[in-house]
């Protein structure tokens, strides 16, 4: 009879590791909180894992706003996904806390035989112990570079991601170094893309802000005319939304004003001289109305500015609430008007 595995993956801790190896460690400085290209083979991962035994619990845990690039991976493999958003300063998404609940309490629910946490934090030598007192085995995976050495100590067996992926790292060929190298030119292509398209959106006075909290302040814009459908002044709109984004989210007041110059030309107001007052766009039916007007709207102002294809990574990471899924529809409803080929 074979084992029964439950696996917990710490996704933005493999993910993380992995870029700083790619890329450098100055990577996640400049490109953490932006839509991620994917470089975890996963695949790779999931054929280790399945020659341990039968998987029973397959858990990932990530702020999955930025790694939509692993949808088709993730989805392929029966991934559980656990959405947890960054708190504090320091961008924690607690993900070593939830993860240690959850094999815990898995345990009792579930006849389990052996833990796999994919993640190299020391945090999880305390899961290990705890699983060991219970008679189980636990397994763990991480990135070499940046594993703690006495979290693979704990464990019953450890291995690391380029054990897996030994056909292509010890390759004489060199095909490892071609795949960093793809990787690192179109993240340069991207980021170069981007700057550019930042550069002529703030030419025509767009401010750009993360495209989380720009869907978080569309989300809350909405909510607030839910509530009162016409305010007296922009002043009151202000501050009601400036309430609503510092509970709910980190946004500045810089990111406050340019979250209402966005929706502003975005037409999400609708201002009568003949009464006086804020009331939110009648033409405006849902939600996702409005969102898709906001990215419409960076669109069109992109496109009216470039001779030559988009590059639609680059556009993602401008937009609110978009997945690369979406991204021809939406492109061909801007193109159409303007005569450009889809």
């Amino acid at each position: 009879m074979s084992e029964r595995i439950a696996v917990y993956w710490d996704f933005e801790n493999i993910h993380l590791s992995l870029g700083n190896q790619i890329f450098g460690a100055d990577w996640i400085k400049s490109s953490r909180f932006q839509k991620q290209t994917r470089i975890v083979d996963l695949p790779a991962i999931m054929q280790w894992v399945n020659s341990l035994g039968q998987v029973c619990v397959n858990r990932a845990y990530a702020n999955w706003s930025y790694l939509s690039c692993y949808s088709t991976d993730l989805q392929n493999h029966c991934v559980d996904l656990v959405q947890l958003f960054h708190r504090g300063s320091h961008a924690k998404n607690g993900a070593d806390i939830r993860i240690a609940v959850d094999v815990i309490e898995d345990l009792h629910r579930h006849p389990i035989d052996t833990i796999v946490i994919i993640g190299g934090d020391s945090d999880y030598i305390a899961v290990a112990q705890k699983v060991r007192e219970r008679g189980r085995k636990i397994y763990g995976f991480g990135v070499e570079d940046t594993t703690n050495p006495y979290w693979v100590r704990a464990c019953h067996d450890f291995r690391f991601y380029q054990d897996v992926m030994t056909p292509v790292w010890h390759n004489p060929m060199g095909q490892l170094e071609d795949q960093q190298r793809m990787l690192l030119d179109a993240n340069h292509a991207m980021n170069d893309a981007y700057e550019r398209y930042v550069r002529l959106l703030k030419e025509q006075q767009i401010r750009i802000v993360e495209p989380h909290l720009l869907t978080a302040s569309i989300e809350q814009s909405w909510q607030i005319f839910e509530k009162d459908p016409m305010l007296t002044s922009f002043e009151v709109f202000r501050q009601q939304l400036k309430d609503r984004m510092q509970t709910l989210h980190h946004c500045t007041d810089t990111d406050l004003a340019k979250i209402k110059a966005i929706l502003y030309k975005a037409r999400f107001f609708a201002i009568d001289p003949a009464h006086p007052g804020v009331r939110r766009d009648p033409d405006l039916h849902s939600l996702h109305d409005a969102i898709e007007r906001v990215q419409i709207m960076l669109i069109q102002r992109v496109l009216d500015n470039i001779h030559e294809n988009p590059h639609l990574s680059a556009l993602q990471r401008l937009l609110p609430d978009q997945e690369h899924a979406n991204m021809m529809q939406l492109m061909r409803q801007v193109q159409e008007p303007l005569g450009i080929p889809a």
